[in-house]
């Protein structure tokens, strides 16, 4: 799997997951978390599901590592690539198009910080919500098997062109490379701040 990301805050950890067995949706409705509009973990996770695959820069990918803060990259802008096996079960929920791909850590407030202008996290309340809400989402659809290497249905591997959001201007953006689905529509939603998120088509 490759993943870019730029515009994100830089010099903190960014947790990234595929997450599985829901809706296969990303949230975009904001709800009011100490007086403010957004979306946290709780919001997203009806939508999105449960961790299936933490994706760590190294050492255990399982949904038991989803917090393991010192193994995600912790950049504004960086480019992960990793090769995974992937579980069975996050594979058949990429095979069926409910498989998720989220980025968390936002800067809320932009204040160059993660603080708690959203509260305590739900998932760690020793953590600033901000640390831990959702960034990025991006939904997956089936891949044409055509399109899939020899061998790829074992290990969920095979090659994909997507798009990413918000190209320009600071905003955050994802471009995904390698895996066993194409992102549905060709986008991901910027989810921090809600603002709207432009997109453009990746390069091949």
């Amino acid at each position: 799997m490759k993943i870019q990301v730029d515009g994100l805050l830089d010099g903190v950890p960014h947790a990234q997951h595929i997450h599985v067995d829901a809706a296969g949706r990303c949230p975009g409705v904001a709800q009011q978390h100490n007086g403010l509009p957004s979306i946290t973990v709780a919001d997203g996770a009806p939508l999105y599901g449960g961790i299936g695959t933490s994706l760590t820069v190294d050492g255990p990918t399982s949904a038991d590592h989803g917090l393991d803060v010192t193994h995600f990259p912790q950049a504004g802008s960086y480019t992960y690539s990793r090769t995974i096996d992937l579980d069975p079960n996050v594979a058949a929920n990429l095979a069926r198009g409910t498989a998720v791909l989220v980025v968390h850590g936002i800067d809320y407030n932009a204040n160059g910080a993660y603080d708690d202008v959203l509260g305590a996290s739900e998932l760690d309340p020793s953590l600033p919500a901000e640390a831990t809400d959702p960034a990025l989402c991006g939904t997956y659809r089936p891949m044409q098997m055509a399109a899939v290497p020899d061998g790829a249905a074992d290990t969920g591997g095979g090659s994909t062109a997507v798009a990413a959001a918000g190209s320009g201007g600071g905003t955050p953006s994802v471009v995904t490379g390698p895996v066993a689905a194409a992102l549905a529509g060709g986008a991901l939603a910027l989810l921090a701040g809600f603002r709207p998120a432009r997109t453009r088509r990746a390069r091949g």
